[in-house]
């Protein structure tokens, strides 16, 4: 009882869904004006409440693990669309980086008997700049991060990894795409991690199939120049507490250290740990000499080395955005790291968020 009642004191007041509006429909504020039935990720003033602990937001109702509440009602919303101008790079991923971070806040059943209490929003951030360093990952910690599998003699196997950019595509290493003795990459699973005591029922890992390996159009893989890809999936990801998408770099910031996730896989065959592991990586140490364009290194920086070796090709390097709650930007994808006691080379993912833009929202953007 003492457990359920401290894991809830880092949650929202929870509170009861009286009614059932659908998306769209007239609803009433707590100032009793009128307002419009939106998706929380689509009500900025409802999200900012929420994070400054201020104003709980009415709900309409629910959409799958996605609360759908009372918005108030701007001026401006039948404008939307006066600037037919196709957006600039970097803008579309902002957007999206915005829209994605808002889906901390699930619905989730509660835990407790507490009377007239059927749901609570929960803020399921599990990001923690003071668990950096631990090599320890904890579930949600990392909603973005995918497995890439292949077929084996003994069934699949997964010795890639990537992150999860949009609903429905992966960007990871091009040299992903086909592995000696294994073949062509088959397989994307997503929700690597479960709480050990999983009080809100969430849902286990998803699977997928790849429908296409979109590998960079200037990828040597000789050079490993361009080594960076991306990966359709052949459904669509439902989001929920441990599935989510991460953010792509909109800016040219020299970073000093990183944060590598992975199962450990690279350089080791028949290798694979039962969770992910993290370690902190220094970014462009003085010793580094990159020769292809649009790469960087990384070195460890823990002298421990045979437990901070924890890599797998195409693994995210991700720092913590600044602008959004609880996202991560991925600002590499390992390239290759012949040893653990070398430097460890990374794509540069700041360098392609156009080309990346241009295929996963293609929308967006005029042909």
């Amino acid at each position: 009882m003492l457990l359920t009642v401290r894991l809830l004191s880092s949650f929202f007041t929870l509170y009861l869904v009286t009614g059932q509006l659908m998306l769209d429909e007239i609803c009433q504020l707590n100032d009793n004006s009128f307002g419009i039935c939106k998706h929380l990720y689509n009500c900025p003033l409802a999200v900012k409440n929420l994070l400054e602990k201020k104003e709980r937001p009415k709900t309409c109702s629910f959409e799958g693990a996605i609360p759908i509440v009372c918005c108030k009602r701007r001026n401006d919303t039948l404008n939307v669309q006066q600037d037919q101008k196709s957006p600039e790079y970097g803008k579309v991923s902002a957007k999206m980086c915005k829209t994605y971070s808002t889906l901390v806040f699930q619905n989730l059943s509660s835990p407790t008997l507490l009377p007239n209490v059927l749901f609570d929003i929960v803020d399921t951030c599990a990001i923690k700049k003071e668990n950096y360093k631990e090599n320890t990952v904890v579930a949600r910690e990392f909603p973005h991060l995918v497995s890439i599998g292949y077929d084996s003699t003994v069934g699949q196997v997964w010795k890639c990894s990537g992150a999860l950019i949009s609903d429905q595509y992966v960007v990871t290493a091009a040299t992903c795409s086909f592995l000696q003795k294994l073949g062509a990459a088959k397989y994307v699973r997503v929700g690597s991690t479960l709480p050990r005591e999983n009080y809100y029922h969430e849902k286990p890992m998803q699977f997928f199939q790849i429908q296409q390996f979109i590998k960079h159009p200037e990828y040597d893989e000789n050079k490993l120049s361009s080594n960076i890809a991306l990966i359709k999936l052949n459904d669509y990801v439902k989001f929920n507490s441990i599935v989510r998408p991460a953010c792509l770099p909109t800016s040219q910031n020299e970073h000093e250290e990183a944060i590598n996730v992975g199962w450990g896989t690279l350089n080791r065959p028949t290798y694979m740990n039962n969770e992910p592991l993290k370690n902190l990586l220094k970014v462009n140490p003085s010793s580094c000499n990159v020769e292809v364009q649009h790469n960087f290194c990384v070195e460890q920086i823990t002298s421990n080395i045979s437990q901070n070796c924890l890599v797998d090709q195409g693994s995210p390097l991700q720092i913590g955005t600044k602008d959004q709650h609880c996202m991560y930007d991925i600002i590499g994808v390992l390239s290759s790291w012949k040893a653990c006691h070398s430097q460890g080379i990374y794509t540069n993912i700041t360098m392609f968020v156009p080309w990346i833009e241009k295929i996963v929202w293609s929308t967006e953007f005029k042909s």
